[in-house]
């Protein structure tokens, strides 16, 4: 009897940790994916607003009717936004839609209070600042983002900003919720780091110690959401009756054969029935708590899918920057071959025939289709396996991100100790060829973002390719400050940043070594030097299939 009451114990305490450790994944599960959902509302939406800055800094004197109509193009692709307004020199002049908000125009941000030091902050830090949730004089909360412009010259021009439906975006997020709901709620903090109130959900659940604490990333900020079970947390295990009821049966039944005995072997048999159908009970028991396993693995799978995708929305702003780069010097040359054209007309003489200038306009214009075609390129080549030269695609990778990288004054030097012919087999790779480019681009990001420490002139970016011992070797250094050692061991891990001030995400280099020792069956690692940071990365060879058409 005493062995039944113990086991009863230990089976009850064994099921209550089970079921409190099963409803804590099943809220941090859930809390992943609300989060995952509205960091990806949120930076959609900033990236679109980035998009007006980019398209003014290249147009910086456009009419009423440019920006209208690229402002009605954003608004098709976003339904959070409210409006969007353009401030050179922080004064309002252009605004979309002008219904309603016609008194925006001719205000100036230094005359408005409140408003003033997130717009200033915005143009001397050169980032995206996000302000918010405020309550909206139509009615409704509204996030406030507002983005620096700078010239082709990199010269501040004003500001983009534009008010997000937060309303709208949080019935999203509900909608998400629908399944599985759980009790949440969300407490931000500005710019400027102080404490705001809630902004979402009900203020006593920041108060109980039992919930479930997530950060969230946002432009410029971070919001703190907290959450637990929508009927609070259940002690006792479903199943917790059955097992007493199972226990209970077993000790009447022991009682039974010590007390009265077995009277005949009809009775014998029922017993042995009746324990194999507890067995039977437990084995179900059992089973559905793998399949619950199962689910919840597989929820936190879609949630890493979801996470690269976000990296990759990621990536995709930065290439724009780039790419804004790179069209800078080519349109300020055109510009001077149709005023040259023009100068002719007037009896001018350079030097230089009309077919001459043709031809070096054309061959201007063929330049901006090519880096179209490279941006494009970049992020077509999806999910198969493709036949690359290792060396020529960290050359192109260097080749989009270079205009950024000679703003910065950042030199960047290529070597490679081998032959490449792209001819023999043995030189090629077959792998997937953009996320190898996914992986490039985050090292060298941050690399730029290290080097904006170090001396103008002294900067630079040293990427040597290597083969031997059947393995590829890549080392991408950079002469930037050491790593701290306490932060170098956490670098990799999933939403770990030390720049939150800049827009860190912490998911770049947790998805660069996914990619290399998922997909390419290598490792990546980071050390400091006496000179900068090292990072290696170390894969085996694979050659292509001899049936393949090369890439």
């Amino acid at each position: 009897m005493f062995i039944l009451f113990t086991g009863d114990y230990m089976i009850q305490k064994s099921l209550r940790q089970q079921y409190i450790s099963l409803q804590q994944a099943q809220v941090y599960s859930k809390m992943g994916e609300l989060r995952a959902k509205l960091e990806y509302e949120v930076t959609s939406s900033m990236l679109l607003i980035q998009s007006m800055a980019s398209y003014i800094s290249i147009y910086p004197d456009l009419t009423t009717a440019d920006f209208n109509r690229f402002a009605k193009e954003l608004f098709e692709r976003n339904a959070h936004l409210k409006n969007i307004t353009a401030s050179p020199d922080f004064v309002f002049k252009y605004v979309y839609p002008l219904e309603g908000n016609e008194a925006l125009l001719g205000k100036n941000y230094r005359n408005i209070p409140g408003q003033w030091e997130r717009a200033k902050m915005a143009a001397e830090t050169g980032k995206v600042v996000l302000a918010g949730p405020v309550d909206l004089i139509q009615g409704g909360k509204g996030l406030v983002g507002r983005v620096p412009v700078y010239n082709d010259k990199g010269v501040f021009w004003g500001l983009v900003s534009s008010i997000l439906n937060f309303n709208l975006m949080m019935e999203s997020i509900s909608k998400a919720n629908s399944t599985n709901p759980i009790k949440f709620a969300l407490k931000g903090y500005d710019v400027f780091g102080n404490k705001e109130d809630i902004i979402y959900g009900e203020p006593e659940l920041f108060s109980k110690t039992d919930v479930i604490n997530m950060s969230i990333s946002i432009p410029s900020g971070k919001w703190r959401m907290v959450a637990e079970p929508v009927n609070g947390w259940a002690v006792s295990h479903p199943h917790a009756l059955y097992v007493h009821l199972i226990t209970l049966a077993m000790m009447l039944l022991a009682f039974y054969l010590t007390v009265g005995r077995i009277k005949n072997m009809n009775q014998m048999k029922a017993a042995r029935t009746h324990e194999e159908q507890i067995k039977k009970q437990l084995e179900q028991l059992n089973s559905e708590l793998q399949d619950r396993v199962k689910q919840e693995v597989e929820k936190n799978r879609q949630h890493v899918e979801m996470i690269a995708e976000q990296q990759r929305f990621a990536d995709m702003g930065q290439m724009i920057n780039a790419i804004a780069h790179q069209w800078r010097q080519p349109l300020n040359n055109i510009r001077l071959v149709m005023q040259m054209l023009d100068d002719m007309d007037s009896g001018e003489d350079y030097g230089k025939t009309r077919e001459e200038l043709y031809e070096q306009h054309s061959e201007l214009v063929d330049y901006m289709s090519k880096t179209i075609d490279d941006f494009r390129n970049f992020f077509s080549a999806g999910k198969q396996k493709q036949i690359f030269s290792l060396d020529y695609e960290v050359a192109r990778t260097l080749r989009l991100v270079q205009p950024q990288l000679s703003h910065y004054n950042i030199r960047t030097i290529q070597n490679c100790s081998y032959e490449n012919n792209p001819d023999d087999p043995s030189d090629m790779y077959f792998g997937f060829m953009s996320e190898l480019r996914q992986v490039l681009l985050n090292i060298i990001n941050n690399a730029k973002d290290a080097l904006l420490s170090v001396e103008n002139d002294a900067r630079r970016i040293v990427i040597n390719i290597d083969k031997k011992d059947n393995n590829y070797y890549l080392s991408i250094f950079n002469n930037g400050p050491a790593i701290p050692e306490d932060i170098l061991k956490k670098i990799f891990v999933a939403y770990f940043t030390t720049k939150q001030e800049k827009h860190g995400s912490g998911i770049g280099l947790y998805m660069s070594r996914t990619i290399i020792e998922n997909h390419f069956n290598g490792t990546l690692h980071a050390e400091n030097t006496p000179d900068g940071v090292i990072f290696y990365i170390i894969f085996p060879e694979n050659s292509p299939p001899a049936t393949l058409p090369q890439n």
